[in-house]
């Protein structure tokens, strides 16, 4: 009993670390909501936190449950009247409309696969075969139709042991305490946050995957315009090195005729225009 005290205390540390942690990392994204840009990388980095936060949601989440449980396995009673399970049924079904221990099962030939004692008003199955979906402990209400209510294990045997393709029986299986908790509204709570949650990281590892493939695509982008403007840088000089050896030329030609010579500017859409200078008479 002590473990089970110091199990528990251990849990309730721990689910208050995790209520600190998780509501720091809630008010971080709030201001990085607000502060944040729109560029890619600070979008990984809002998905980031995001991410982290529901993870640490999902692991406090965890935690209650653990703690719910052992707190139900502490308070459990050892041994229940079996009237008192009974009564519990039926508080439940005026509640809820429903019995979670309410079962029903078509077996085929039951007889000499089931053992049924009488204790109380329900004959109680001592011990079954695999085959029927029965268990020691489960109680029968209906055997093919008729009620067993308060019949002796020979009458139930009977009904049992008569000769049809399906034996058809409906009875009350106990519910242990983790079924009890698991039947609560507290359980289908968290069933349903702990679903809300992995649809959220599902939809975190989706963006987190499409931001990193924009960022791969953003260094190929940048890789390949950095290689177009070297490219450029030496197609200017190779045109600047033509233009050179162009105006060499010319100014090296010795014709007397006078001449107009275009260069093209490889580097623009004008023209230049170089002519020859005119011999000064004596």
């Amino acid at each position: 009993m002590e473990d089970k005290a110091q199990h528990r205390a251990q849990l309730s540390k721990s689910i208050a670390q995790k209520v600190d942690l998780t509501a720091q990392l809630r008010e971080q994204l709030n201001v990085l909501k607000k502060t944040t840009g729109n560029s890619v990388d600070d979008q990984i980095v809002l998905a980031e936190l995001e991410y982290r936060l529901v993870k640490e949601e999902m692991a406090l989440l965890t935690l209650q449950e653990q703690h719910w449980q052992s707190a139900a396995l502490c308070h459990a009673p050892e041994q229940l009247d079996p009237s008192d399970i009974l009564h519990s049924y039926i508080v439940s079904v005026r509640k809820s409309g429903s019995v979670p221990a309410l079962h029903a099962t078509d077996s085929l030939h039951p007889d000499h696969s089931v053992l049924v004692s009488s204790r109380g008003d329900l004959p109680t199955v001592e011990w079954a075969h695999h085959t029927t979906d029965l268990q020691a402990g489960d109680r029968l209400l209906e055997v093919n139709g008729h009620l067993v209510i308060g019949k002796d294990s020979t009458e139930v045997t009977r009904l049992l042991n008569r000769r049809r393709p399906l034996c058809r029986i409906v009875f009350l299986r106990p519910l242990r305490p983790h079924q009890w908790l698991k039947g609560g509204g507290a359980c289908r709570e968290t069933a349903q946050l702990r679903q809300e949650l992995t649809t959220v990281v599902e939809r975190l590892n989706r963006q987190m995957a499409e931001s990193a493939n924009m960022t791969q695509l953003n260094e190929r982008l940048k890789k390949d315009q950095e290689e177009l403007k070297s490219q450029n840088r030496q197609l200017k000089l190779q045109v600047l090195s033509l233009q050179s050896l162009l105006l060499y030329l010319h100014k090296s030609s010795g014709k007397s005729e006078q001449t107009d010579s275009t260069v093209f500017d490889l580097l623009g859409t004008q023209s230049i225009l170089w002519r020859k200078p005119e011999e000064e008479t004596p």
